[in-house]
């Protein structure tokens, strides 16, 4: 849908430059327009229209991947909220994508929960790879420890 807005909006910009080049070639002067005057007006026409047409490209691509970024961002977290094994909050593991590479940072309990994140991370589709910087929270670690001597 986005990549149809674009594709619309540069066929908007291209028509609104030949109506203005056509008027400009129309317009009664005092000086005549030489053939090659329209000629040059034309061929600048189309360069612009070209240009026109590749920022929007250009636009769209970015765009596009922005959305994919923040789609495997937004998988990501729910992935991770959702596997019992980490017991998450949703404030312990920050989740950021930038073209397909997936960067976790926060705390987790467990050398486990610090691969079964790096794991559920790779998984999503899309994903290029994930850098890991969470790092063991040792008052979880020594919450846990004394749990589990109760």
């Amino acid at each position: 849908m986005l990549r149809q807005m674009t594709t619309a909006c540069a066929v908007v910009a291209l028509g609104i430059l030949l109506v203005v080049a056509t008027r400009a070639t129309e317009e009664p002067s005092q000086h005549a327009y030489s053939t090659q005057t329209k000629e040059s007006t034309t061929d600048r026409i189309r360069d612009a229209a070209a240009a026109t047409t590749e920022k929007a490209e250009y636009a769209a691509t970015i765009t596009s991947q922005e959305l994919n970024d923040s789609w495997i961002t937004l998988k990501t977290k729910l992935s991770l909220l959702a596997d019992d094994q980490l017991q998450l909050r949703s404030r312990d593991v920050h989740v950021s994508t930038r073209q397909g590479v997936i960067t976790l940072r926060g705390k987790v309990r467990s050398e486990a929960a610090r691969q079964a994140a790096v794991g559920d991370a790779t998984k999503i589709a899309g994903v290029q790879r994930v850098e890991s910087h969470l790092v063991l929270d040792p008052l979880a670690t020594r919450k846990a420890i004394i749990g589990r001597m109760t």
